[in-house]
C-alpha cells in the first residue's frame, strides 16, 4: 500500500511537472520591447522548453533566433519572421531610428541570419520575412507528432495576443527601444 501511494504521488508530480515545462507555441506575434523580449527568451532558454513556431513571429520576437538553442526551435510552413530595424518613441506617435536598438538585434541573431538579412537588403523601415524554403533551410520543420501534441495540449503556452511580454512601468517606457512595426 505505501509502494501504491509512491508511485501515486511520483505520477503526480511528474504531471505537474510537465505544466512547468510546457512548450511554447508561437501563432501570431507582432513585436514589441528589444529587452523584454531578450528577458522572456532568456527564461525560455533556462527552462528547456522547445519554441514552435506556427505564424508570424514578427520585429522583437525574431530575437529567439539567437536566444533559444537552433534545436530546440521547430518552425511549420505557417512561420515566417519579419526583420526591421529598431525605433524609440519620440512622442505624438512618431518614431526615431535606434542605432543602439539596431546593433542589440545584429548582435544577437546568429550568422546564417545575419547573412539572410545582409543579402535581402538589411535592417531597414521595410519588413523583409524569411519563411518557406529559405527558413527551413535554417531551422528545422516540426514533425507532425510535435505539432499534433502542442495542438493538442491545454499546457502549451501560446503567444496569440501580439502584445509584448510585460516590461518596465509606462513612465520609464518612453525610452525603450523598440523593434515594432509601425502602427
Amino acid at each position: 500500500m505505501i509502494i501504491r501511494a509512491a508511485v501515486v504521488a511520483a505520477l503526480v508530480a511528474l504531471a505537474g511537472a510537465d505544466t512547468a515545462w510546457a512548450d511554447m507555441h508561437i501563432r501570431m506575434d507582432t513585436g514589441g520591447r528589444i529587452d523584454a523580449y531578450l528577458h522572456r527568451y532568456a527564461t525560455v532558454r533556462k527552462s528547456g522548453q522547445r519554441v514552435i513556431v506556427d505564424g508570424p513571429c514578427l520585429s522583437a520576437c525574431t530575437v529567439l533566433l539567437g536566444t533559444i538553442p537552433k534545436d530546440r526551435i521547430c518552425v511549420t510552413g505557417r512561420a515566417s519572421f519579419g526583420f526591421h530595424a529598431a525605433w524609440v518613441p519620440t512622442g505624438g506617435g512618431r518614431q526615431a531610428p535606434s542605432a543602439l536598438g539596431d546593433r542589440m538585434l545584429w548582435a544577437n541573431y546568429p550568422a546564417a541570419v545575419r547573412e539572410w538579412i545582409t543579402t535581402h537588403g538589411g535592417l531597414t523601415r521595410r519588413v523583409i520575412y524569411l519563411r518557406g524554403r529559405e527558413l527551413t533551410d535554417m531551422y528545422p520543420a516540426c514533425n507532425d507528432a510535435v505539432i499534433a501534441h502542442a495542438t493538442e495540449r491545454k499546457n502549451s503556452r501560446t503567444v496569440a495576443s501580439g502584445r509584448s511580454p510585460p516590461g518596465p512601468p509606462a513612465a520609464q517606457d518612453a525610452g525603450g527601444l523598440r523593434a515594432a512595426s509601425s502602427r
